[in-house]
């Protein structure tokens, strides 16, 4: 299935890339090689990851790095909503 992100979505990773790349550029290449490798893992089976409170939205976990990727599932894509830290507050979608 076809992967799209928002542009809140897009803005994530962006922030995500940077705040780590100052910190250690190769721990940054690795995030988001695991954010990119979720992604995938949602494009082959949209329906893995765990619903949230929120209708029609789910959560996926990024594997061995404390993120979480919000989405949804239309009938031709995935829409990426926002991918978020783990210890950040939680997030409250828009309405």
């Amino acid at each position: 299935m076809r992967i799209r992100l928002t542009p809140q979505a897009r803005s994530d990773l962006e922030l995500v890339y940077q705040y780590l790349f100052d910190r250690s550029p190769t721990g940054a290449g690795k995030v988001l090689a695991a954010i990119h490798d979720a992604l995938n893992l949602l494009a082959e089976h949209p329906r893995a990851a765990q619903t949230t409170e929120h209708q029609d939205i789910r959560a996926a976990v990024v594997r061995h790095y404390p993120y979480r990727i919000f989405y949804t599932v239309s009938v031709d894509a995935i829409d990426i909503l926002h991918i978020r830290h783990t210890s950040r507050r939680a997030w409250l979608p828009p309405s």
